[in-house]
């Protein structure tokens, strides 16, 4: 194989060229291999919907909920939930609820907004864009600061 040489004074750019081809090269494959296939994250999301509320009725409306591990069960869940199709009242229904199932000592079975995320909006199934409102809510009540 023929090998090309150059002027020593031109090498260094050569090399950076050469360089800037790889990294081209590997962001390109890295960006595709993080591709997401939509039904494979219909399906997770479904799957965790499904894991907070398995009465089928319970999940109209609902687009993920995304539940956070907290003193041993899920304590905290993230919820987005078509604005249009339910009510943020009836989501706060569906996680007492949930957290119901939970009650003890500690957990007093209701839910708890912990922060209202911001208005958004996200695809349905087929293929429509609906407005979304995201709300984490908690099973543990709030604490009136740290303990002394």
């Amino acid at each position: 194989m023929a090998q090309i040489l150059f002027p020593p004074q031109k090498q260094h750019l050569v090399d950076f060229v050469l360089l800037g081809w790889s990294l081209k090269i590997a962001l390109s494959t890295t960006l595709a291999a993080c591709a997401v296939d939509p039904q494979s994250a219909r399906d997770r999301r479904q799957s965790l919907i499904e894991s907070i509320f398995p009465n089928p009725s319970d999940r109209q409306g609902i687009y993920l909920a995304f539940p956070l591990e907290s003193g041993g069960f899920y304590s905290q869940v993230e919820i987005i939930y078509f604005s249009n199709e339910v009510s943020e009242t009836e989501v706060t229904n569906r996680m007492t609820r949930y957290c119901l199932r939970y009650k003890s000592d500690h957990v007093s079975g209701q839910a708890y907004i912990r922060k209202r995320g911001t208005a958004g909006e996200r695809t349905k199934p087929n293929g429509s864009v609906a407005p979304v409102a995201t709300i984490f809510y908690s099973c543990c009540a709030p604490s009136n600061g740290p303990p002394n």
